[in-house]
């Protein structure tokens, strides 16, 4: 990830995306106190503020589930914006040997 930020390939928008998602997969793994979206996110400062902006949650839910729903959609946005990337490097390959042909 931070190649790719350094090689310009994320945006703001994309890179703020990126390092929140690296930030709570990193609590779950290294804190064995968090073992819900709610402690998880107790450990990250204003995170929840950030995750709920980009994907807002209806109130209808609990604290834990609203935090899921969104930590989901962050994953799901994360696996696109890779893919995409991914996508971007390989065409960009294929056409260089295409033109040193």
């Amino acid at each position: 990830v931070d190649l790719l930020i350094d090689l310009g390939a994320l945006g703001k928008e994309d890179k703020k995306k990126f390092q929140a998602f690296m930030e709570i997969r990193n609590t779950f793994m290294h804190l064995f106190e968090a073992n819900s979206f709610v402690t998880c996110f107790n450990h990250l400062k204003k995170k929840n503020v950030l995750l709920f902006k980009l994907y807002p949650q209806a109130n209808d839910k609990n604290e834990e589930e609203r935090l899921k729903a969104a930590s989901v959609q962050l994953a799901n946005d994360v696996l696109s914006l890779t893919f995409g990337i991914m996508n971007k490097i390989v065409s960009r390959n294929q056409n260089e040997r295409l033109m040193s042909s």
